[in-house]
């Protein structure tokens, strides 16, 4: 889980969760909280309760804000409802050009992939949400950032809010190393030990003791 915070600004305190399996990414939930409430009880509550739901492993905190004060602050609401823990995520690179650097890569060879609720929700929650609304008065969905986002910080395409991209580069630089191995390659093995298993339970039911070895020829193709 990755939480990129606000203070009591026009900004929300956004939130991504994610997964990771055979080298992919998976998006099962993010949001936000209302602006001006970055550090409140309902925020930091709302957060522990993602984390219990969810049964997530870590948090990581973007450290930008208050100089890691978030985290502490966040810390009891956990240890009361779900411990886990908190680590801060420091950068020193402009937002911007850090969201492209990240997903660009894992977004064009198809690493990551969203929940479809989170989309459909997206379209109901920006038709309502002031955080949407462009100074031209056009409301921008969440997703619009992955699309439109750019390396120039002031740049005319920029989304309002950014932060939605910010927590997803923060998950998917975290799973970086998950992300280094062979998809099919990892699927597939995971087929062949399922297959040896089964094969194994069969012959021990058929002929009363288990066989030893491999018992099929793989199935990996070369391409």
């Amino acid at each position: 889980m990755t939480v990129d915070p606000a203070g009591t600004g026009t900004d929300e305190t956004t939130y991504t969760i994610t997964k990771t399996l055979h080298g992919l990414v998976f998006l099962l939930d993010a949001g936000g909280f209302p602006p001006g409430q970055g550090h409140s009880i309902e925020t930091l509550e709302g957060l522990a309760k993602l984390a219990e739901r969810y049964k997530v492993n870590k948090i990581l905190v973007e450290a930008n804000f208050g100089d890691g004060m978030f985290a502490k602050l966040l810390q009891p609401h956990l240890t009361a409802r779900y411990p886990v823990g908190v680590e801060e995520v420091k950068h020193n690179v402009q937002k911007e050009r850090r969201i492209c650097d990240t997903l660009e890569p894992v977004i064009q060879s198809h690493r990551l992939v969203v929940n479809a609720d989170l989309v459909r929700r997206d379209f109901e929650y920006c038709g309502t949400a002031p955080g949407c609304v462009r100074p031209t008065g056009r409301r921008d969905r969440r997703n619009d950032s992955l699309r439109r986002n750019t390396a120039e910080g002031d740049c005319a395409t920029k989304i309002t809010p950014e932060g939605g991209c910010a927590t997803i580069e923060m998950a998917v630089a975290y799973w970086s190393k998950a992300l280094s191995v062979e998809t099919e390659k990892v699927v597939q093995a995971n087929r062949d030990k399922a297959m040896q298993q089964e094969l194994e339970r069969y012959l021990q039911h058929a002929i009363g003791r288990k066989p030893t070895g491999r018992l099929f020829a793989t199935t990996m193709h070369r391409r």
